[in-house]
């Protein structure tokens, strides 16, 4: 497995159907160059948002310091081996300030959300799934 780097954007939400809500955008390129890498007879469809790493989504930060990093670039490392199981495929992402970043807000640095779909590494970035 060989690793690489890539910069994203931090984006901050608060929608009030959704509460905060903290991505890391990355490039649709990105997202559907390793998805075409994936063989039709797995039949994935692609995610239901544009590509990004979740960061912070159903919890609950201290919003005293949200948004303060809001459009910062930062560095991911993300695996070009891509992981499946029985519904995802995702790349493996790791990147210690996005914990850092968590930390900040009083929130565990990784949450079940965050973590790769087989639970290896901290962060992730979903390229497809299989429920039709």
């Amino acid at each position: 497995m060989s690793w690489h780097t890539y910069l994203g954007t931090l984006q901050y939400t608060f929608l009030q159907s959704e509460g905060p809500k903290l991505i890391v955008k990355v490039e649709l390129d990105l997202g559907e160059y390793y998805r075409s890498l994936v063989p039709p007879s797995y039949r994935i469809q692609c995610p239901r948002f544009l590509p990004h790493v979740s960061v912070v989504r159903n919890e609950r930060p201290n919003l005293a310091r949200w948004g303060v990093y809001q459009g910062l670039s930062i560095e991911l490392e993300y695996s070009n081996i891509v992981g499946f199981d029985q519904i995802y495929c995702w790349l493996p992402i790791r990147c210690q300030k996005l914990s850092e970043l968590r930390e900040e807000l009083d929130l565990p640095g990784t949450s079940a959300i965050t973590k790769s779909h087989d639970g290896v590494e901290d962060f992730h970035l979903t390229l497809g799934h299989t429920k039709f």
